[in-house]
């Protein structure tokens, strides 16, 4: 809803949200790599046999790997390319549900724009601060599968899965260890300053200690196609 108030506010934010290196601190010393845009209907990996859509926090997660990216001297290389994307499985119904999830946040977008829709919107979708029941929270949880190809044509694939609702149960684990480490573990981190990402930060040391709290993060060589 802020988001929608701001472009609406300034419509030059348009611009601003679409740019895949909006977070850069240099766009102008980014490579170009091509269309870096975000999924927004569906998409058929033959490599994976299933059907992707589009990811709701993609907008935002791909913006700060690209910033680390950059902060780091391009430690992920020049031609590093990152997007983020949820599978719906193979078939005709796997691509529905892609084009669905798609086709409901552009209106839901677009009824958050319009001052009819808008006003009815605001009584019936949740309220700033209010989330899920605790139930929820902890029932839920989250798989994600990181696939990566290397320049020699190595594929790797990092799984992390963790306990607890994604948008408040896992991710309240990730903010009290990250506060952990800034508090904690001065020695372990970066010798960096300024406006950082989580990787740049605090680094790997984080992941070690989101395993130690039963997150999942393992990379293996996947098999040749």
């Amino acid at each position: 809803m802020g988001t929608v108030d701001d472009v609406k506010r300034d419509r030059s934010l348009v611009k601003v949200i679409g740019a895949p290196h909006a977070l850069s601190p240099n766009r102008d010393a980014e490579p170009e790599l091509g269309d870096e845009s975000d999924l927004r209907g569906a998409e058929y990996s033959e490599e994976l046999g299933t059907w992707f859509g589009m990811f709701v926090m993609a907008p935002v997660n791909t913006r700060v790997v690209r910033r680390s990216n950059a902060l780091q001297g391009w430690a992920y290389g020049r031609r590093f390319r990152y997007r983020e994307v949820m599978e719906f499985g193979p078939g005709f119904t796997g691509r529905a549900k892609a084009l669905g999830l798609g086709g409901g946040m552009a209106a839901l977008t677009a009824g958050l724009a319009l001052p009819p829709s808008r006003f009815l919107l605001d009584r019936v979708l949740p309220d700033p601060g209010e989330g899920p029941k605790e139930e929820l929270v902890r029932k839920g949880f989250f798989v994600i599968e990181i696939h990566a190809r290397s320049p020699a044509d190595e594929r790797w694939v990092c799984r992390v899965e963790a306990q607890g609702d994604p948008g408040y149960g896992a991710t309240r684990v990730m903010l009290g260890e990250s506060g952990l480490a800034l508090g904690l573990d001065g020695d372990k981190l970066p010798d960096r300053a300024g406006v950082l990402t989580p990787a740049t930060g605090i680094g790997l040391h984080l992941a070690d200690r989101l395993r130690a709290t039963g997150q999942t993060f393992e990379a293996t060589r996947a098999a040749a196609a």
